[in-house]
Order: structure tokens, then sequence, then C-alpha cells
């Protein structure tokens, strides 16, 4: 936000009002309705979801001293979001995805409220249970991409597997995994893999040290709605550039850079 933007005066306001900490939040479209998702902890093992929708008549919206608002102002300031909807997913729950007509909850055990992929193979379905799921990409009409922090999985509009080798096993265990088009990014602590999304085949590998993903380059609309601007978006990565000695205390400097995909001659 710029210095002499108007909304540079205005007060945040808190979209959490209670003592629990925000794990993570969604921006995306619903039923031709903008709405804001964020998660806490609930009670034992739940996820507590709360859907909220931005007022744009009143973001940044300050009243005069003669409005009939004024009074309501300074007593509970004018509201930015109105409550949409909560719900609460008795797992843990690591991230949301809005699809193109509901939203898929990626949990401990796959992605609720619709049990994907849709499998009768034992093993592979144990698989997916094992391991933690990262994010679910549309790679084309027909087909999305399963991602877990060991394999990817191809399935298709019904959660059933799509190819006769379906599976995509990774050079690492992934703790985070970014599109951009066309290549899957998986994150590793020591690695970034480059992978592409048509047939998985291994594209780069990038190594380095305590590497994060900063920000996956979603952005509003993703992945539906806005796919072409989603496809151009970088994806921000941080990582180690040196340590001195090896001495605890000694400072760690560290790199910041955006991953895009380079041109093709």
């Amino acid at each position: 936000m710029q210095p002499n933007s108007p909304l540079a005066t205005v007060d945040p306001q808190c979209l959490n009002p209670g003592d629990r900490e925000v794990q993570f939040f969604t921006v995306g479209m619903m039923h031709n309705r903008t709405l804001i998702i964020y998660m806490t902890k609930g009670e034992g093992n739940d996820s507590e979801f709360h859907a909220i929708e931005p007022v744009a008549g009143n973001i940044g919206r300050r009243p005069t001293a003669n409005s009939s608002i004024s009074w309501r102002w300074h007593k509970n300031k004018i509201s930015w979001f109105r409550q949409y909807r909560d719900f609460i997913i008795p797992s843990e729950c690591y991230d949301l995805i809005f699809l193109e007509a509901r939203i898929a909850i990626l949990c401990q055990k796959g992605l609720s409220s619709v049990t994907i992929p849709v499998t009768q193979d034992s093993r592979l379905a144990q698989r997916c249970e094992s391991c933690r799921p990262l994010g679910m990409f549309r790679i084309n009409e027909e087909e999305f991409l399963l991602c877990y922090s060991e394999f990817g999985l191809y399935i298709n509009r019904h959660g059933d597997p799509s190819r006769v080798n379906c599976t995509i096993e990774w050079e690492g265990a992934a703790n985070a995994v970014a599109l951009n088009m066309p290549y899957i990014v998986l994150f590793n602590s020591q690695f970034i893999e480059f992978r592409h999304t048509d047939d998985g085949h291994l594209a780069q590998i990038i190594i380095g040290d305590d590497i994060r993903c900063s920000w996956d380059g979603r952005c509003y609309g993703w992945p539906e709605t806005n796919d072409a601007i989603y496809r151009q978006l970088g994806i921000q990565v941080v990582m180690n550039s040196s340590q001195l000695g090896g001495n605890p205390d000694s400072t760690v400097s560290q790199h910041v850079f955006e991953l895009v995909p380079a041109e093709h001659h």
C-alpha cells in the first residue's frame, strides 16, 4: 500500500475476532461470490473454517462528521466483510482449493468432502492415506494432478485414476508444491524439483540449503477463473545463500528469488 493511498490512513480490520491463530487462508470465487476462507484450530483435531465475503462499498470507507453512520463507526466501525458460512472438518487440514463450483480441502486422510482418488486398488488407496496431500491442479480439460509428499497421481473429473501408469515418483519427499505451466514444482529443504505436467518427466533440479516456497503463485480465482493470469505468475522462493564457519551463532544470509519458466529457442 502506498503511503499516500486513501487506505493508508484507515485502521486495518481483524478478520478473525477469536483468540485462535489463523493457520491459512485462501481467496477465490464461488457462485459469483468473492470469498475469503480461513482456518483455525478447533477442539481436538477439528479444523474450523470461516468464509467471509468482502463488502466492496465499505472497504476503506470513512464516515464524515455529519454522516448518519458516524456513531456506529465509533462504536463498531464499518464492517468491510460480512459473514458467509462456517463449517468444521473433523481432521487436520493443510490447504483449501477453489474449484469451478465447489471447494477441495486437503486433509490428513485425503481430500474432503468427497474422497479422492476413487480407486479399487487398496495399495494405492493406502498409500494416499499414508502420505500428506500437498495440492490438486487442473493440467488439461480432462485431468487433474494430485500431489502428495512422495508422489503424484493423475485423475479424471470423477476422481478416478486416468492413466495406466498414473503415478509419478518424486526424487525426494516434498513439503510444498506449486504450478507454473507447463511445470509442476516440488520443494524439498535441499532441492527444487521441476517436472512436466503432461507426462511427469523430470526437467530440472536446483540444489540449495533450507529451501522454502514463500508464495506458490496462486492468485485471485485460482485455478479456474483466471487461469491464463495464474500461469504467468512467478513462484517466490527463499533459501540460505551462505553460512559462515558452521558455528550455530554465525550469520546466515538468505536469498529470495522468483522462479519463472525459461524461454525455449
